[in-house]
């Protein structure tokens, strides 16, 4: 019964239009990742869609477009955790998936907030690249913001402020989000952190992954990525922005973890 409801999720992420759809879809996903990555991964290779695409692509093209909007303490902290998770794993499949990366900035675009409303006006144009470069820009926003670490306490993190971003038709299509919901209970994962809440219940605050102090895990995480080479980082990371290249640079030489 897994290996259907995983792949209705994957077909509905496809056609999800609203960052609360897509979140109710992907953080099951990531949750089970964290817990059976092989047994996961493998559903997703061999899930072809229509499309031509696979379920591994579809899911982490649609993974790294809304991670930066998830709401939740837990959703934002399992997306996060099993994103170092996911850049570790020494599986090829995750090399040759690309996504979309940062706006070419055009005349059009220039000195503009894009919402989502305005992207439809307006088409724009995103560079593509390699899955394991995103996903460490998304592990290293955790760490900064607006060149300050956005997490100091590590345990009572609330990123609910992102969730601002863009415009109120985002959190529409009650219908939609409700069957999402459903496809997520259905595979047992029921939890009180619905998207657009940002609550968490009792229970929810004594799981494991709200007890990993969340700086401390990434720094080490950047760590033993630059001590070993893990996924060819050390020349990735001259790919990345100057202020992403100072986060690590400060990570790395910090005495925690």
């Amino acid at each position: 019964m897994m290996k259907p409801l995983l792949e209705e999720i994957v077909k509905r992420l496809r056609t999800a239009k609203t960052a609360t759809g897509s979140q109710s879809l992907i953080v099951p996903y990531a949750y089970l990742i964290h817990k059976e990555p092989d047994t996961v991964l493998n559903l997703l290779e061999s899930t072809v869609l229509e499309d031509g695409q696979n379920g591994l692509q579809v899911l982490l093209r649609s993974w790294c477009e809304n991670a930066e909007t998830f709401i939740g303490a837990w959703a934002t902290r399992i997306s996060h955790i099993t994103l170092t998770q996911l850049f570790m794993t020494p599986r090829p499949s995750l090399d040759t998936v690309t996504v979309k990366g940062d706006l070419i900035i055009t005349a059009a675009t220039s000195n503009v907030i894009v919402t989502r409303s305005r992207a439809k006006q307006t088409p724009h144009e995103y560079s593509q690249i390699p899955f394991r470069l995103k996903a460490l820009k998304l592990i290293l926003s955790r760490l900064q913001l607006d060149g300050d670490l956005a997490v100091l306490g590590g345990k009572q993190v609330d990123f609910d402020g992102a969730s601002s971003v863009g415009d109120e038709e985002e959190w529409e299509d009650e219908d939609k989000v409700a069957e999402a919901m459903m496809l997520s209970q259905a595979l047992n994962f029921e939890t009180d952190d619905q998207p657009g809440t940002g609550l968490e219940d009792d229970e929810l605050m004594e799981d494991p992954i709200m007890q990993v102090d969340f700086t401390e895990n990434t720094i080490s995480f950047l760590k033993e990525c630059a001590a070993r080479n893990v996924s060819n980082f050390n020349a990735m990371v001259d790919q990345l922005s100057a202020e992403e290249m100072m986060v690590v640079q400060s990570a790395i030489s910090s005495s925690r973890a």
